[in-house]
């Protein structure tokens, strides 16, 4: 402002061009014409900017420093005032009314993304594996089944040799590798009727599960959720699966379920390793508490009581199957040296004792099944501390003719010797194994030979998961082939 003792110097041409008429209240006040530049402004905000200087693309800032607006930016011009116009409140920008969209948009994508939800919890994605979880299953839920990503059992693996047409199927040798096994295994051809149950456990993680496959309509379905379940095995006549379950507190009970996972319910508590027999509802167990041999039979139902059929001394005894007429069992027990042996018990003798078969120093036996024709036991060795799978075994019933048919590759145990009059396999072993690239345990197929060229060893099922190998072990397979 100009000082009181300088007398007014007249406005210039611009400043009388941009002067503006004040009303007669503001003229009797001050007389002197009020230059434009010289009215308040609001401060700079986003309904009252600060309106730019016509010369300048910059907008004035705060302490005398010049900020470039941003790029693109719009904002609202100060209100232009004419000479003679009047500044009221009403002429400046205001805030906008009630704004709908800000309400019913968010309602809107909430309302979507909730169908969404409920649409991929009625339809879960196929091909997807569950991980298995900690949970008890309720016993009257039934798993979805859902189709399993599986390599064609039909065709040959990606390195192994193609087969020479011009000469006869059975006349070819599998290319052999250390041990005599075949370099690259040959998957099995599809058994039609054939239904598999079998451990899978998850990612090394401890948790584990009852798992079933149909070669038929090739679907994989997990058929418990509890993480601790294992050792299927199926009635007689398909209609019940009997396993092993370790509950939260420690407590081991068997359970029975439905094919399909449905109807779980508990059969009795302080029993594993259950078997089913080949002619009847009966099962065989070992007892937790005392180790011995006990057998319980569904035909009674509830009021079932257990039949015990050892008297050891409570040696520690695993694995009990029956013979293909019921009439015998085989089962490993502990010795005097604390290693486990094969032993059978003549079930049609009541006085029967135990008979041993083998005479392993630095090896147990594990897992003992009959052959189709009970002329002979199929187990499988471990590591003498009991930690790892070694090789299969054949021996004669009555403990002669002792022989390896599988060994030298991965860690192979639980076989089980079946016959499949009805389709392509005939009387064939089945196995795990984890001599596979990836060492994940699968399971394989043979024929019942030591001559390793011809025991055609073949994967069985190749567990997959969005066409990559699955990280799960794959073990103790149990065996079903559908009429």
């Amino acid at each position: 402002f100009p000082a009181p003792s300088r007398p007014a110097a007249p406005p210039t041409e611009h400043e009388q061009s941009e002067t503006l008429q004040l009303p007669d209240e503001q003229k009797a006040l001050d007389s002197g014409p009020i230059s434009r530049a010289y009215l308040p402004m609001q401060p700079q905000s986003e309904f009252f900017p600060v309106e730019k200087d016509p010369m300048s693309n910059a907008v004035p800032a705060r302490k005398n420093k010049t900020v470039a607006p941003p790029v693109g930016a719009i904002r609202p011009a100060y209100p232009a005032l004419q000479k003679g116009a009047t500044v009221r409140v009403a002429d400046m920008p205001k805030k906008g009314g009630f704004k709908w969209w800000v309400v019913v948009l968010p309602l809107l994508v909430g309302a979507i993304l909730a169908a969404l939800v409920f649409y991929l919890v009625s339809n879960p994605a196929q091909g997807s594996n569950i991980v298995p979880g900690a949970n008890s299953i309720p016993a009257t839920t039934a798993p979805v089944t859902a189709p399993v990503a599986t390599t064609a059992l039909a065709t040959t693996p990606v390195g192994a040799t193609q087969p020479d047409a011009s000469v006869p199927a059975a006349s070819q040798a599998p290319a052999t590798q250390s041990g005599g096994l075949p370099a690259n295994p040959t998957q099995a051809a599809a058994a039609p009727h054939a239904v598999i149950a079998f451990t899978s456990e998850y990612n090394d993680e401890g948790a584990y599960n009852i798992y079933s496959y149909d070669t038929a309509t090739q679907a994989l379905r997990q058929l418990t959720l509890n993480g601790k379940d294992s050792l299927a095995a199926w009635s007689p006549d398909g209609g019940k699966i009997v396993f092993q379950r370790e509950q939260l507190n420690g407590e081991i009970e068997l359970w029975l379920m439905e094919p399909d996972g449905s109807r779980q319910t508990r059969l009795l508590s302080g029993g594993m390793n259950p078997e089913f027999a080949h002619n009847s509802q009966k099962i065989i167990y070992v007892g937790v508490s005392d180790s011995e041999l006990y057998t319980v039979s569904l035909e009674e139902g509830a009021t079932a009581t257990p039949v015990r059929l050892t008297s050891t001394g409570g040696k520690a005894k695993r694995g009990p199957a029956f013979s293909y007429d019921d009439k015998k069992i085989a089962f490993v027990m502990e010795d005097d040296q604390k290693i486990f042996q094969v032993y059978t018990l003549d079930l049609t003798d009541p006085k029967a004792a135990p008979v041993k078969l083998t005479d392993f120093t630095e090896f147990n036996a594990q897992w003992p099944q009959f052959s189709p024709d009970n002329s002979k036991i199929v187990f499988n060795t471990s590591t003498k501390d009991n930690t790892l799978p070694l090789d299969i075994y054949t021996i004669n019933a009555d403990g002669s003719g002792s022989q390896r048919i599988v060994g030298n590759t991965g860690h192979n145990s639980h076989p089980v010797w079946v016959a499949d009059s009805a389709g392509p396999y005939g009387s064939r072993i089945f196995f795990n194994s984890d001599r596979g690239a990836t060492e994940w345990a699968r399971l394989y197929s043979m024929n019942p030979v030591a001559d390793q060229t011809k025991a055609d060893q073949r994967l069985f099922f190749a567990h997959k998961q969005a066409d990559l190998d699955a990280p799960y072990d794959d073990y103790a397979a149990s065996i079903f082939f559908k009429k």
